[in-house]
């Protein structure tokens, strides 16, 4: 008996005009379990596909009305069809160049008249698990395309909604940014201690919104690879360097938590030390680096940079390390992941912020043929690495 087909009986068209020759392959297939539908010429055979597609068909090449070959080739070239297995089973055309002719133009198998039942229902049970591994993986690939297609539509869907989120937070946080500080200037009155405290925390919840809004902006326009870099060659130390900005940029952060950012640990940054990237997004990887170190630095801590050549991959690191909470191992690869902060509630600082900074940078140091690494253990701080190549 033939194995089941989704818990039927395999289904086979047999098309073939003689009736005794339909006749003996009809019983053989019945007998081996296989319903059949039975028809005589190729206009009925595309009547029976038209409203059913079976799982195998048995066809024979001279119809009265068009040639089997003529019914193989509509059979392969229609897209509900083209994976349904076809056996050419003839009576007139049984040489070897007809067969090869067959199969060197669709047909899955070819046979030929006296059939030898044994040989001939082997066949057919052989090409039921073809069709049938076809089917599957026609049907998985169709639900990939569509899960595809449907992740993509939900991807732009979100990076539209958070681009125009950004721009449109943007704006009116900016006027509110303007306003306090013409109000902590002392262009509407003066001010007292109190309203000045006041205004402070205004203005620095202002800020951190905006900070909010920029990852905001920033991952969507990563998302949807909209960003532009502009690659050059660019000094790491030494006057203009990245590394004098970062140092300008996070003194009083680090300062204001009773941070150390331990300059003497730039050892190999020199002016000579260049690295092929854009400038700009050199910056926001390190800034964002460097500010996760301090946050969760605990005071009397410190952070420190690194620079090292790797003359064999032609690259450049550097490293940012501090000696704070740490990072299990099991949590180096999801930090870099949107949205995901894994020290949430390990301390008041880890609150800040939504989880995009590391995944953006991650993505910044990839576009720019480099990558951003992790090496830490809960209570011994971390190591960030950011790989670039040299200049």
């Amino acid at each position: 008996m033939t194995a089941p087909l989704n818990g039927r009986a395999p289904l086979v068209l047999v098309v073939d005009d003689t009736e005794g020759n339909r006749y003996a392959v009809t019983r053989l297939l019945r007998g081996a379990g296989m319903e059949v539908i039975e028809v005589a010429t190729g206009a009925d055979a595309f009547a029976c596909l038209a409203r059913v597609v079976p799982d195998l068909v048995v066809l024979d090449i001279n119809l009265p009305d068009v040639s089997g070959r003529h019914v193989l080739q509509a059979i392969k070239t229609t897209p509900q069809t083209a994976s349904l297995p076809v056996m050419h089973v003839s009576a007139s055309y049984i040489t070897n160049a007809d067969r090869a002719f067959g199969l060197e133009h669709g047909a899955d198998a070819y046979l030929t008249h006296p059939l030898d039942p044994d040989v001939f229902l082997a066949t057919a049970r052989a090409l039921l698990r073809v069709g049938r591994a076809e089917g599957e993986r026609a049907r998985l690939f169709e639900a990939e395309r569509r899960a595809r297609a449907a992740a993509e539509e939900a991807s732009n869907a979100k990076t539209q909604l958070l681009s125009t989120l950004s721009h449109e937070l943007r704006t009116p946080l900016n006027s509110v940014r303007g306003h306090l500080d013409l109000i902590d200037a002392g262009v509407y009155g003066e001010l007292t201690e109190a309203q000045r405290e006041a205004i402070g925390r205004a203005q620095r919840s202002a800020i951190y919104l905006t900070a909010l809004i920029n990852d905001l902006l920033n991952f969507a326009q990563l998302d949807s690879g909209r960003v532009e870099y502009r690659i050059e060659d660019v000094a790491l130390g030494g006057p203009g360097g990245v590394l004098a900005d970062i140092e300008a940029l996070v003194t009083m952060q680090a300062a204001a938590k009773g941070v150390e950012v331990a300059q003497l640990e730039r050892t190999g940054c020199g002016a000579d030390v260049r690295v092929r990237a854009d400038a700009d997004k050199v910056r926001i990887i390190l800034v964002n680096l460097v500010t996760n170190a301090i946050k969760f630095t605990e005071p009397g801590g410190r952070v420190a940079l690194a620079c090292a050549s790797d003359e064999a991959a032609r690259t450049v690191l550097v490293r940012v390390t501090d000696t704070g909470v740490g990072i299990a191992p099991a949590d180096w690869e999801r930090i870099f992941e949107p949205f995901v902060q894994v020290d949430r509630h390990r301390s008041a600082g880890s609150q800040h912020g939504v989880g995009l900074g590391l995944a953006i940078s991650r993505s910044l140091a990839r576009a720019m043929h480099g990558d951003l690494t992790l090496v830490s253990a809960p209570g011994e701080g971390s190591t960030f690495t950011l790989t670039l190549p040299a200049a």
